[in-house]
């Protein structure tokens, strides 16, 4: 699972947090996404990268604002997304799977 947080500024609210909680998995990539807004009120939704490009999953789509930056998070990422697979922080070299 790979975590990352990005601020961004979004028109006519300012800046917000949002939180990114991504699969490793090359077959299936997605991310669930929190967004904190005003009064603390949090929006989760997910996006799935299909065909190469990520999209708000249609599940419970989020708030039309959060939809319109579909592309910008998208940008958000692309930016930490693995160019390889994750080593597992566990495995050390010649010792097996687990280290001992």
């Amino acid at each position: 699972m790979l975590h990352f947080s990005k601020v961004l500024h979004v028109e006519n609210r300012g800046f917000l947090y949002f939180s990114f909680k991504c699969t490793n998995s090359p077959e299936n990539k997605k991310c669930g996404v929190q967004v904190w807004t005003e009064g603390e009120q949090c929006h989760d939704f997910v996006m799935e990268e299909r065909d190469g490009a990520w999209k708000i999953v249609a599940t419970a789509l989020p708030p039309e604002w959060i939809v319109k930056l579909e592309a910008q998070l998208a940008t958000v990422i692309n930016k930490y997304q693995p160019e390889g697979p994750v080593p597992s922080k566990f495995r050390l070299p010649n010792l097996g799977k687990t280290g001992s």
